[in-house]
């Protein structure tokens, strides 16, 4: 038995790093990641192991040593804070194993957003930490190829990078690849659709912004996956699952980096970083007076698949946001008119009163609702101000809906007729 930091276990050996095989933290690339730990460095780190020995046909198994030496070979470019440290890396002969010693991560982003309570903030700071790491790698002339949260590790609150096992070399067009143009390569889900069997010849920096896409999308939705690029489908549309109109600000983001076609994505990072920061601005800074008609937008969606309790907190919700807003006094006045009329009818005299909002179907609905109380004085006001009521021919429909008593009362007003 061996001793070392892990109590009585019968610990592997691999040129002076033990590990223990029952404590398995990860997986990559078809290698295993363990706990290991050596007397020549302090603490605790992460190594991969690949055991070759059970690969019997040559072609797969020049395959994988190509993976790895790919691997191995990006850790040895890079030296940077978003990209996990490169230690140590050999083969084993007679063992027939590979291995790779890298610093060890707290956790991943796919666990790591599940089990913190993460404030919106915190999730965009990550994803520009992704974008770093990211740009670092293309600034070498680097394809990650398999961005996803399992290969983007967090240590002390920190984004690096890793498994590397398939990114491509710029700089190797013309050298034999990891991965032949008809291999499906990425995970599901992740993966762009250029990169799915016999549709892409050369990979391109643009499988990684589609999979950044994704990886956004799957921060803002506090870790759920969105399958393919239905981001705007009603299951996986963020404004309608958040009950906030301002995450719409990131459709167009979504539109140029999760798309189907390849042609549509970000042909260069400093657009995509452009545009992403715009999206966030936009989020930050988006006007009360939008938020309150999407919201009430919104509201409409929810009422129709009749979910009316979400329906009334959302219209309530715009309404207390600026209980100046003509809009929102509207729709809570509607909403309250079956249960507290007189409540309902002081948020459509407000409206009234407003000789700046002229939303013509939004009075002709008022003056109707109105004219159903006899309310003959505020429809006066309201039909002497709107003269497009008049010109939109809705007066007689009005006029129509009026008791005999209200025609009297209005008779000399400017309709110019009772």
């Amino acid at each position: 038995m061996l001793i070392l930091g892990f109590g009585e276990i019968k610990l592997n050996d691999i040129k002076g790093w033990q590990y223990s095989p029952k404590i398995k933290i990860g997986k990559g690339g078809q290698g295993k990641v363990y706990v290991a730990k050596s007397k020549k460095y302090e603490g605790e780190y992460a190594i991969k192991v690949y055991k070759l020995k059970w690969i019997r046909n040559d072609a797969k198994r020049r395959k994988k040593e190509l993976r790895i030496n790919n691997e191995i070979r990006v850790f040895k470019s890079i030296i940077h804070k978003s990209i996990i440290r490169y230690i140590d890396s050999g083969y084993l002969k007679r063992e027939d194993i590979f291995y790779i010693v890298m610093d060890k991560a707290d956790t991943s982003l796919k666990y790591y957003v599940h089990d913190n309570d993460l404030t919106l903030e915190e999730k965009i700071d990550l994803f520009l930490q992704i974008i770093e790491g990211v740009r670092i790698l293309h600034d070498h002339r680097i394809i990650h190829r398999d961005l996803k949260p399992a290969n983007i590790l967090i240590k002390c609150n920190t984004v690096k990078i890793t498994d590397f096992g398939i990114s491509f070399f710029l700089e190797d067009r013309n050298e034999p690849r990891v991965t032949s143009p008809w291999e499906i390569v990425g995970s599901r889900n992740w993966r762009s659709p250029q990169t799915e069997l016999g549709r892409q010849d050369e990979p391109s920096i643009k499988e990684d912004f589609y999979s950044m896409g994704k990886i956004l999308y799957f921060l803002l939705n506090n870790g759920k996956e969105l399958y393919r690029e239905h981001f705007d489908s009603r299951e996986f549309f963020l404004p309608y699952i958040h009950k906030d109109p301002k995450y719409l600000v990131f459709e167009d983001f979504f539109i140029h980096t999760i798309a189907e076609n390849h042609r549509d994505i970000y042909d260069n990072l400093d657009d995509f970083i452009k545009e992403f920061e715009k999206a966030w601005k936009e989020f930050k800074t988006f006007p009360i007076d939008r938020e309150i008609e999407e919201l009430i937008r919104l509201a409409h969606v929810f009422h129709m698949n009749r979910r009316y309790e979400e329906h009334k907190d959302l219209i309530t919700k715009a309404y207390n946001m600026d209980r100046g807003n003509p809009y929102g006094q509207y729709y809570y006045g509607k909403l309250l008119y079956g249960e507290n009329r007189q409540e309902s009818l002081s948020c459509f005299y407000d409206v009234v009163n407003n000789a700046g909002f002229n939303d013509y179907l939004v009075l002709a609905d008022i003056a109707l609702l109105l004219f159903h109380n006899d309310d003959a004085e505020m429809c006066e006001i309201l039909v002497q101000r709107s003269k497009i009521l008049k010109e939109r021919g809705i007066l007689p429909k009005i006029l129509s809906g009026l008791s005999e008593e209200s025609k009297k009362y209005l008779k000399y007003s400017a309709l110019g007729r009772p």
